[in-house]
């Protein structure tokens, strides 16, 4: 298919400074990756001289595929080699291997990413240790919540707390990582800031090489990552593309008002025909959107052909798992279906009800649980050590395992590092080294050796580090339950959104908070767009909510999209 007038003039554009909006199923990808080809073939640009930042490790993969095939007939050699010379990866990725490089220049001479259980064991510690906490009783107004919401508010916008006890605790928190050669997750993009102001000549060499910045969902940016690809462009060019209509991750700092803010003299593209949704849920998903009377782009056009379906149902799950069977008897495949909530709870009620009915069916997520357990995390712990022996809170992990398992794992550990000349530079790949610190095949084990094969050890922990919801998206022929974020940026034939319900979607906080009710409706939105012929809205009837202690009813949104109930 050829690129549409406005595709084509964002794919050649000559601006410096460039923001495309691109709406839901507008072929954003698609844009970037004919954006990057003509940046190869046309504009003489080298593959290092390419910096691209994704939000998921699934988008970065998907855009590295489609590079390798659209390049087969337009470079020399092996356009997978080509591929793999540009920079292209999520942000934490990116700036992970930037640490990696160059990490002991600011003293990380070896390096590991706590777990979030370790996360939240040290912090806790940290208060414990300074007086601001004793049991279950907190100092100086304090709480756990707030502690991890300050060090949070830090990570995304790179300010401390400007109360004094909360700032001590960041610091202190901060310190003892430090000290321990171990980043956080929310620590990586701050570090490799850190990195960049205190070393100018490591920023002066990937400002010598990058020339070219491409950004995706550039709405979904906090403080720090707008930052991180600030350093670079300029005097390298900006390609951002985004849409403040499915900007759902306020919870986690995004500012979707900084693309604008940060570039406003950049060329503004719209990509407005969607390529994705039927007629009439792009017309439902206009009507849902414009309640947040966000002018920056204009409604989508319908450009698919069909007329596509929206209605709304009512029941408990079973009668949600009964929609289900009844797309399935229209001809979809179980795989083309999706269910979506807000809330895990609602996705683990709706699973129950799935079992119930006989379909086969994935949550996102469960098949993740493993890795919150006890003998997961001890073996993770293990290989930390194996990379980083400073690891303080891998070792206080290991010190905490039954005394047989935690010498079995601590002997083993010494057998992986013997013969090594350095702790930190792992010659074996992660399934043997598993094997060996375990004693035996486990599940956690057959974890790591299904997901990293013939890994090195320090690699396979760089992955998991950075691992998020849409690595445990479904293989074959299961219908797909899925929280509405981590659906972000999936599509299927038949959506069924379940449980719109006030006090769910919108929540029952983001109707108290200022801005929250523009940050739910642009999670129904999201919801809405990720169906390409069917769309059903579930909510339950007050007799539906016998067990419930607070009957809620339907959400505002069933109505802003045009439906009646």
């Amino acid at each position: 298919m050829q690129l549409t007038t406005s595709q084509l003039i964002a794919v050649t554009t000559d601006s410096r400074d460039v923001l495309v909006i691109a709406g839901a199923g507008s072929g954003k990808t698609r844009v970037l990756v004919e954006r990057i080809v003509h940046l190869l073939t046309v504009r003489g640009v080298q593959p290092r001289e390419i910096l691209c930042l994704t939000f998921t490790r699934r988008a970065a993969g998907e855009m590295r595929e489609r590079l390798v095939q659209r390049l087969r007939d337009h470079v020399d050699g092996d356009p997978v080699r080509v591929v793999g010379k540009m920079l292209c990866g999520t942000f934490h990725s990116i700036a992970l291997k930037i640490l990696t490089d160059h990490g002991s220049r600011i003293g990380y001479e070896s390096l590991t990413v706590i777990t979030e259980d370790d996360s939240e064991f040290l912090l806790q510690t940290v208060c414990e240790d300074l007086g601001y906490c004793r049991g279950k009783k907190w100092r100086e107004g304090l709480s756990a919540i707030k502690v991890r919401t300050a060090l949070d508010r830090t990570y995304t916008s790179g300010v401390e707390p400007g109360v004094e006890c909360e700032r001590i605790i960041v610091r202190e928190y901060k310190a003892r990582l430090y000290s321990m050669q171990c980043l956080d997750f929310g620590s990586i993009l701050l570090e490799c800031r850190r990195l960049f102001t205190e070393c100018p000549d490591v920023l002066a060499g990937y400002r010598k090489q990058i020339k070219h910045v491409l950004v995706d969902e550039v709405q979904d940016c906090d403080t720090i990552q707008h930052d991180l690809h600030e350093w670079f462009a300029p005097p390298a060019t900006f390609f951002g593309v985004g849409d403040r209509r499915q900007s759902v991750y306020g919870f986690r700092g995004a500012r979707p008002d900084l693309m604008r803010e940060r570039h406003p003299d950049a060329e503004v593209i719209d990509l407005r025909e969607c390529f994705r949704c039927g007629d009439s849920i792009v017309a439902a998903a206009n009507r849902l959107i414009a309640h947040n009377g966000d002018t920056l782009a204009q409604p989508m056009i319908g450009a698919t052909g069909r007329a596509g379906i929206v209605r709304d149902i009512t029941g408990r799950s079973a009668d949600v798992a009964g929609a289900v069977q009844s797309l399935a008897r229209d001809g979809y495949a179980w795989s083309d279906i999706a269910v979506l909530a807000r809330r895990h709870s609602t996705l683990e009620r709706l699973a129950d009800a799935m079992v119930e009915a006989g379909i086969p069916h994935h949550r996102v997520g469960a098949g993740a649980d493993i890795c919150e357990g006890g003998p997961f995390l001890e073996l993770h712990a293990a290989l930390r050590l194996c990379v980083n022996p400073r690891d303080r809170m891998a070792e206080l992990r290991l010190k905490r395992m039954p005394d047989a398992r935690r010498d079995q794992s601590i002997a083993a550990i010494r057998d992986v590092l013997s013969g090594r000349a350095e702790a930190d530079v792992i010659a074996t790949d992660v399934g043997p080294a598993a094997c060996d610190i375990m004693g035996r095949v486990t599940p956690e084990v057959v974890w790591w050796q299904d997901h990293c094969p013939d890994t090195h050890i320090a690699d396979a922990l760089r992955w998991y580090a950075i691992m998020d919801a849409q690595d445990d998206l479904p293989r074959g022929n299961v219908v797909t339950l899925a929280t509405i974020h981590a659906a972000k940026g999936l599509e299927w034939p038949a959506v069924i959104v379940a449980n719109c319900m006030e006090g769910e979607l919108p929540g029952s906080r983001a109707i108290r908070e200022p801005g929250g009710i523009e940050e739910e409706r642009r999670c129904a939105y999201v919801a809405a767009t990720r169906a390409r012929e069917s769309l059903t809205l579930h909510y339950r009837r007050i007799e539906d909510q016998a067990a419930d202690r607070k009957p809620q009813g339907f959400s505002r949104f069933i109505v802003e999209a045009g439906l009646t109930p």
